[in-house]
C-alpha cells in the first residue's frame, strides 16, 4: 500500500468515535458547573473543591487507565465499550438526577463517572491513532481528522443547547441534549466495533510486535517528553481559563447570553475550517513551528479582549474567529508530535501511557482554570442570582477571563522554544526525512 494512501473509508468509522467526546465536553466542563449552581443553588466555592477533589483522583486514575489499555490492548473491543458507557451513561445521570441524594454528592458521583469514561475514550483513541502508520505527515492528518471531527461536534454541541432552550426552559434542554449524546455515543461505538473488527487482524500485528510496555516514569525519564508534557501542561491551562469562565463572561461582562451559541459556533468553525491549513504549514515548515506561530494568534485575540467594553459583540464574534484558528493547531499538532517522540524513543507500545499523560494534563489544567477561576468570581462578588453584575464585578470577570490566557501562552512559547531548541529541531527532521523513506500506513 502507498505510504499516503491513508484511506478516508477508515478514518470516518474512526472519527466518528470522537464525537461522544464532542457532545460530552461542553456540558461536562462548561454547562454542568452552572447548572449545579443555577438550577440546585450549589455554591461555587462547594464545585470547586468537588472538582479539585475528581483532578486528584485523575492524578492516579488516569495513567492507570493508560497502563491499563496498553496492557489489554488486544481486549480493545471491550475497553471502548467500557468507555463508551461509562461517558455517555455519566452524561446522562449528570443532568438527569433520579436519585434522592444531595445534589453535590450526585454531582460528584456523576462527573466522576463521566470524566472517567472522557479520560479513557480520549486515551485509547490517541494511541490507537499513534500506532496507525509511522509516516510522519499522515500522523498529521490521522490527528486532524480525528480532532476535526470533534471540533464538528463540537460545533454542534455548542448550538444545540441554544436551539432547545427556545422550545424547553434550561433544566429540560440539558437533559434532552444529554439524551440525544447517550444516543450518538451508542451509535458511533457500533459503527467503531464494526470497523475495528474488520481490521483486526492489522492492529495485532502492532500489538504483537510491541515490547514490554514503559511505565510512566521510564516515560519521563526521557528528556523529551518531560519537556514535551510541561509544554503542553502550560498550554492546557491557557486554554482552560477561558473555556470554563466563558459563560460568566458573556453573560456577566458582555451582558450578550442571546449570542452565545453565535460565539460558540463561530470559534469551532473556524478551528474544524483551519485543519486543512495548519496540516499544509505543517508540511513546509515543520509541526512545532507551526504549532508556535497559533499561540501568536491565541495570545493576540486575549490581549484584544482586555480592551472590550460590555456589549463589544462584533469585536467579541472576530476574536472568536481568530482564536478558532489557533484551536484547530492546538488541536491537531500536539497529538501528532506525541506520536513522533514515541517512535523516535521506540515507545510506541507504551502509546496509551502516553496519552493517558497528555489526558492528565489537559484536565489537570481545566482544574486549575476551574478552581482558581470560579474562586476568583466569588472573590470579586458575582451573583449567579442576578442578571447583570456590578462594574467592578463585570471588569473582573473580563480580566479573569483573558490574563491568565495571555501569562500561560506566553509561557507555553518559552517552554516549546527551549525544548525545541534543545531537543526538537534535529528530530523533527530526522522523524521526517525517516518517516517519508521507511513509513508504512496500516490502513
Amino acid at each position: 500500500m502507498s505510504q499516503t494512501d491513508l484511506k478516508l473509508k477508515s478514518l470516518i468509522p474512526y472519527g466518528l468515535m470522537s464525537l461522544p467526546l464532542a457532545f460530552a465536553g461542553l456540558p461536562l466542563y462548561m454547562h454542568a458547573p452552572k447548572f449545579y449552581a443555577d438550577e440546585f443553588g450549589v455554591s461555587l466555592i462547594s464545585l470547586s473543591i468537588i472538582l479539585l477533589f475528581l483532578r486528584g483522583i485523575d492524578a492516579i486514575q488516569d495513567p492507570i487507565l493508560g497502563i491499563i489499555s496498553d496492557k489489554y490492548s488486544k481486549n480493545r473491543i471491550s475497553l471502548f465499550t467500557i468507555a463508551a458507557s461509562l461517558l455517555g451513561l455519566g452524561v446522562f445521570a449528570l443532568f438527569t438526577p433520579f436519585l434522592a441524594i444531595s445534589n453535590i454528592i450526585w454531582f460528584g458521583i456523576m462527573m466522576f463517572l463521566a470524566t472517567t469514561g472522557f479520560s479513557m475514550l480520549t486515551i485509547l483513541m490517541g494511541s490507537l491513532g499513534s500506532i496507525w502508520t509511522k509516516n510522519y505527515h499522515d500522523k498529521t492528518k490521522i490527528s486532524a481528522f480525528r480532532e476535526s471531527i470533534i471540533l464538528i461536534g463540537i460545533l454542534i454541541a455548542a448550538s444545540l443547547p441554544s436551539i432547545l432552550e427556545i422550545i424547553y426552559p434550561e433544566q429540560k434542554s440539558l437533559q434532552l441534549y444529554s439524551v440525544i449524546t447517550l444516543a450518538i455515543t451508542a451509535i458511533t461505538l457500533i459503527i467503531f466495533i464494526n470497523w475495528y473488527r474488520s481490521n483486526s487482524e492489522i492492529f495485532k500485528r502492532e500489538t504483537l510486535q510491541a515490547k514490554k510496555s514503559n511505565s510512566i516514569k521510564q516515560l519521563l525519564a526521557h528528556k523529551n517528553y518531560l519537556s514535551f508534557f510541561i509544554t503542553y501542561g502550560f498550554n492546557a491551562m491557557a486554554a482552560a481559563f477561558p473555556m470554563v469562565l466563558f459563560l460568566f463572561f458573556i453573560e456577566g461582562f458582555l451582558n450578550s447570553a442571546s449570542w452565545t451559541g453565535i460565539f460558540l459556533s463561530a470559534y469551532f468553525l473556524s478551528g474544524a475550517i483551519s485543519m486543512p491549513f495548519w496540516q499544509y504549514i505543517s508540511k513546509k515548515q515543520g509541526k512545532v513551528v507551526t504549532w508556535a506561530s497559533s499561540m501568536l494568534l491565541a495570545i493576540l485575540s486575549f490581549v484584544w479582549v482586555i480592551g472590550l467594553d460590555t456589549g463589544d459583540n462584533i469585536q467579541f464574534l472576530i476574536i472568536c474567529l481568530i482564536s478558532g484558528l489557533s484551536l484547530g493547531a492546538d488541536f491537531s499538532l500536539p497529538p501528532s508530535i506525541l506520536s513522533d517522540l514515541m517512535d523516535k524513543t521506540d515507545t510506541t507500545d507504551s502509546a496509551a501511557t502516553g496519552f493517558s499523560i497528555q489526558t492528565f494534563l489537559a484536565k489537570f489544567g481545566i482544574t486549575v482554570a476551574s478552581i482558581i477561576g470560579l474562586m476568583a468570581l466569588n472573590i470579586f462578588g458575582y451573583d449567579n442570582d442576578i442578571k447583570i453584575q456590578s462594574e467592578d464585578t463585570a471588569n473582573a470577570i473580563k480580566y479573569i477571563y483573558a490574563l491568565p490566557g495571555i501569562i500561560l501562552k506566553i509561557l507555553t512559547l518559552v517552554s516549546l522554544t527551549i525544548w525545541y531548541k534543545s531537543y526538537g529541531d534535529q528530530n523533527e527532521k530526522n522523524q521526517e526525512y525517516n518517516y517519508n523513506n521507511g513509513g508504512n500506513n496500516v490502513l
